[in-house]
């Protein structure tokens, strides 16, 4: 089993403090009844996104058929489109929320159009009732999986942060880059598995 310890400070968000408590926390989630709230963090945990990306994404975003799923980002010269890689459980995730949300153009129609003060509110009140051991943010879940892919994992320290930027060098790059990514969220997915089925579950 890999190491399983943060890195120091190089999160500037609170969140878990090793891969035990990151399982436990998604054995919690898992029993916690459907809700918005309960598949966005999920996603959250999974992927490497912006939780402020999960929160305004449209279906159009998501293509379960490349398993991407797309943001537009700001640059200095407009706007470009780029994608995220999704693993398979995060599809399956997607899947249900589709189920559980309806046919809308919002993936969170809810928690989207909340007031962000209300939404914050609603967001940290449910991670603090799955999570009373020490606080942790939802915006930190992003560098906990960078951190862990950076002590764990074959990847190099600059790849990873190309992923967590969203952004690839060179247009020949693209199609290597996202054989890379897509072995990477794959990666991180059984990390999490072995931890959320080693990990016994307490309150």
């Amino acid at each position: 089993m890999t190491a399983t310890k943060r890195s120091a400070k190089s999160n500037p968000f609170p969140s878990f403090r090793s891969m035990q408590d990151a399982g436990i926390f998604l054995q919690k989630l898992n029993m916690s009844p459907a809700s918005e709230v309960k598949y966005a963090l999920w996603l959250q945990i999974y992927t490497p996104l912006k939780f402020s990306e999960i929160l305004t994404a449209r279906w159009c975003n998501v293509d379960f058929q490349l398993k991407a799923f797309w943001v537009d980002k700001l640059v200095r010269n407009g706007h470009i489109r780029v994608n995220t890689l999704l693993p398979d459980v995060a599809v399956q995730f997607l899947n249900e929320l589709h189920s559980y949300s309806g046919n809308g153009d919002l993936l969170f129609p809810e928690l989207s159009t909340m007031k962000k003060a209300d939404r914050d509110e609603k967001i940290s009140h449910e991670v603090q009732s799955l999570w009373v051991k020490y606080l942790v943010d939802v915006n930190g879940f992003r560098y906990f999986f960078a951190e862990m892919a950076k002590a764990n994992s074959c990847f190099s320290q600059s790849f990873i942060e190309e992923v967590m930027t969203g952004k690839t060098k060179i247009i020949r790059e693209i199609e290597q880059s996202n054989f890379q990514r897509r072995a990477l969220v794959e990666w991180w997915s059984l990390e999490l598995k072995v931890y959320l089925s080693w990990t016994p579950y307490y309150s």
